[in-house]
């Protein structure tokens, strides 16, 4: 085989790689953009030996009111892991998101997300809550993104 052959293979492990670093090393809680009004917080969180794991965004300051636009998380699971509910909760209200699996080699993963009108409200803490159907190791990586106003 000549050279060219395997360069997709190694610039998709060469992605992955950086992926890879890029997930492990982001924060678990970092401060939100805010930009002219626009809004986007990331959060990763890792659960162990849990069916049900949530993470919180932060939370909105005093005085402001945060429309929630879009939100889009990566769950990885190993195993036969079967991931059966992501929603994102603000103010006792809950929208469900629909994952859809992307991965299922060794390590399962799955990408769930959408538009959406969210109102979060000064004081409330966004969060999403991802639920398996048996105890499991898993992490997952959100972004939240909408818009600010006072």
């Amino acid at each position: 085989m000549s050279t060219g052959d395997h360069m997709p293979r190694r610039l998709w492990l060469g992605t992955a790689a950086v992926f890879a670093f890029l997930f492990a090393t982001l924060p678990a809680y970092s401060v939100p953009v805010i930009v002219q009004g626009l809004y986007e917080d990331t959060r990763v969180r890792s659960c162990s030996a849990v069916t049900s794991c949530a993470m919180s965004f932060s939370v909105v300051p005093a005085g402001k009111l945060l429309t929630v636009k879009h939100v889009s998380c990566r769950i990885s699971a190993g195993g036969s892991a079967a991931l059966i509910q992501v929603q994102l909760s603000a103010n006792f209200r809950h929208t469900y998101l629909t994952p859809v699996q992307i991965s299922s080699t060794t390590t399962r993963t799955w990408y769930a997300g959408g538009e959406m009108l969210r109102l979060v409200e000064e004081g409330a803490t966004p969060s999403v809550t991802v639920s398996f159907v048996s105890s499991t190791n898993y992490s997952m990586a959100c972004v939240l993104t909408g818009q600010i106003t006072p």
